[in-house]
C-alpha cells in the first residue's frame, strides 16, 4: 500500500468515527419526550333506558360478542329518521364495562356519538351532525373499566343504513 492509499483511509476512518460519535451523541443526548395527553371523561348518556329494546325485525337487531370483554347488541340495518342514526345500541345486562358507541363517515370524521351506557341500558338513536351523503357509515365501540376509565377493548363495523 502507498502513502496516499494509506491516507485515503486514515480519512475515511476519522469521517466514519466522527459520523458515529454524532448518531450516538444524538440518540444518547436528548432528553426523553413525555407526552401527556389529557382525557376527558366522557359523559353517561342522557337518554338511555334500562332494559331490552323491541325492535322491528328489518334493522337487523342482534347481540355482539367482544373476545368475552363484553357483549353489545345494535342493528345491522340502521335507518336515519331527522337526522339521527336509528340502531338501538344496548350494552349486555352481564357487561362490567361502560360502553359508548362512535359513528363516522367514510371519510373518517366523527359525525356523532352516544354517551356511556352502564350495563342494561341502551340508546335508541345517535344524533348526527351531518347525514352522509351515501348510505354507509363506520361505528366504533368504546368499553372502559368503570371509575378508572381504562379501555377494555374496541369493536368497529361498517353499516349500510336506509333514509
Amino acid at each position: 500500500m502507498d502513502k496516499q492509499q494509506k491516507i485515503t483511509i486514515l480519512i475515511f476512518g476519522a469521517v466514519l468515527l466522527l459520523a458515529l460519535i454524532v448518531l450516538f451523541s444524538v440518540l444518547f443526548g436528548r432528553e426523553r419526550e413525555i407526552q401527556v395527553l389529557e382525557f376527558e371523561v366522557p359523559p353517561f348518556e342522557e337518554n338511555a333506558i334500562f332494559g331490552k329494546p323491541y325492535v322491528e325485525a328489518s334493522l337487523s337487531y342482534r347481540d355482539i360478542d367482544v373476545n368475552g370483554n363484553f357483549v353489545f347488541s345494535l342493528c345491522g340495518m340502521p335507518r336515519v329518521e331527522d337526522g339521527e342514526l336509528v340502531l338501538y345500541f344496548s350494552s349486555n345486562e352481564k357487561n362490567v364495562p361502560w360502553l359508548l358507541i362512535k359513528v363516522y363517515d367514510t371519510d373518517g370524521n366523527e359525525i356523532g356519538k352516544s354517551g356511556m351506557l352502564r350495563a342494561g341500558e341502551y340508546v335508541r338513536s345517535v344524533t348526527l351532525s351531518t347525514v352522509p351523503e351515501d348510505s354507509e357509515v363506520r361505528v366504533k365501540i368504546v368499553s372502559y373499566e368503570p371509575d378508572t376509565y381504562y379501555s377494555m377493548g374496541t369493536a368497529s363495523a361498517t353499516l349500510e343504513f336506509s333514509k
